[in-house]
């Protein structure tokens, strides 16, 4: 479920978007409407909250443990449940292409990938 917090309410509900637990989301920088979501499935979700609709999945390479939008609109950056940290470049990904190619791939985590945030 998505809530707007600032009127307060419900915005839309996305029942059954992954198979397995949503580890990650985030709001994209550039357009508020756009919502990444990733999980255990090892999918990258974007929805469009304001229509309440899926508007694309990819696949990845293995298990999303946390999400971070970069603020110039261009890179996310995923820690996955294998700890691996994985940057993709949005305007590359491609649906089709199982899993997508990150455009940076760091392998210094031993855990799960833990919470990241993207430098601005």
């Amino acid at each position: 479920q998505v809530w707007d917090a600032e009127a307060l309410r419900h915005s839309c509900r996305f029942p059954m978007a992954h198979r397995g637990a949503v580890r990650g989301l985030t709001f994209s920088t550039q357009n508020s409407d756009l919502l990444i979501t990733g999980g255990d499935d090892a999918e990258l979700i974007f929805w469009d909250v304001k229509n309440a609709k899926q508007i694309q999945q990819v696949s990845v390479e293995s298990g999303i443990s946390s999400l971070s939008y970069h603020s110039g609109g261009y890179l996310l950056a995923s820690g996955t449940t294998d700890g691996a940290v994985l940057i993709f470049d949005l305007r590359m990904l491609v649906a089709k292409k199982s899993p997508a190619e990150p455009l940076q791939r760091f392998t210094a985590h031993s855990d799960d990938g833990g919470a990241l945030r993207a430098i601005s």
